[in-house]
């Protein structure tokens, strides 16, 4: 693989060894596959750091069913639904998840958002952010955001994907089809001797935007329940949330649902 040119001005960094001494890094590309979704819980900021988001992401959790897809709040209150798929994902399992998430958010209370973050986070979403912005961080318009967002519904949902594939595709052909905005974020992944260092790839990402027309909820299975589809079991043994081997931020800077049933998983033959 090529040598990079050199590291942009905000990526993610981790060392699977402990060495105290300072030695010499040669990082090369390394074309092996990474945890998103452990990536961007532990490092939420990894969204906004291809600078082409309005606000810095500040925190994430899975989203109830699945350690695959996450809900994401910005500092300004906006909320991401983001995809993950893992090895062997159906599109099924990743258009489910996504849209359940995105159903069970649509006029959720902000209180029961910050609830549910603190579950996961183990201290209050707004010290969370505070710790990770500063001191002048406008809480007010902060919260303000939140319920905006939480009001509107038809929260926008990228998935992290460095190899779409058929499967991931399709789920991203489907839930453009509901009136969800939709982006794909791929990363480059570099590594040397025990460190490896992970950023957004340059922003060959193909957005699909939503007609602006009223958040509708459905279901996008059948049309007599209102409670969200199921997602089909994760394939996980354990949800993603605390890793051996953590990222760290490091850097410079501080549809929807149409009534549509999802296209059934396809089988080899």
């Amino acid at each position: 693989m090529p040598e990079p040119e050199g590291l942009p001005e905000e990526f993610c960094v981790r060392a699977r060894t402990k060495r105290p001494e300072w030695h010499v890094l040669s990082p090369t590309r390394a074309g092996i596959p990474i945890d998103s979704a452990a990536l961007i819980l532990e490092v939420p900021e990894f969204l906004s750091m291809a600078g082409n988001t309005d606000a810095a992401f500040r925190a994430a959790m899975p989203a109830q069913r699945s350690s695959r897809v996450l809900v994401t709040i910005d500092e300004k209150g906006g909320i991401t639904i983001v995809a993950c798929p893992g090895n062997g994902d159906s599109h099924t399992n990743i258009v489910e998840g996504t849209l359940a998430a995105n159903g069970r958010l649509w006029h959720q209370t902000y209180k029961k958002l910050a609830a549910d973050f603190q579950t996961y986070l183990g201290k209050p979403l707004e010290e969370f952010i505070k710790a990770r912005t500063g001191d002048d961080w406008p809480l007010d318009e902060f919260r303000a955001g939140a319920e905006k967002s939480l009001r509107k519904g038809r929260f926008p949902v990228t998935v992290v994907t460095n190899s779409p594939g058929r499967e991931v595709d399709e789920a991203i052909s489907y839930l453009g089809s509901m009136n969800l905005k939709i982006s794909i974020l791929g990363w480059t992944l570099l590594r040397s001797d025990g460190v490896e260092v992970v950023f957004p790839a340059k922003p060959d990402r193909v957005e699909k935007k939503a007609a602006d027309r009223p958040f509708e909820r459905q279901n996008p299975v059948s049309q007599k329940t209102s409670s969200p589809p199921k997602p089909e079991s994760v394939r996980e043994k354990q949800p993603v949330t605390h890793p051996e081997n953590p990222w760290t931020h490091a850097g410079t800077k501080p549809g929807v649902m149409s009534g549509k049933r999802p296209p059934k998983k396809r089988r080899n033959r």
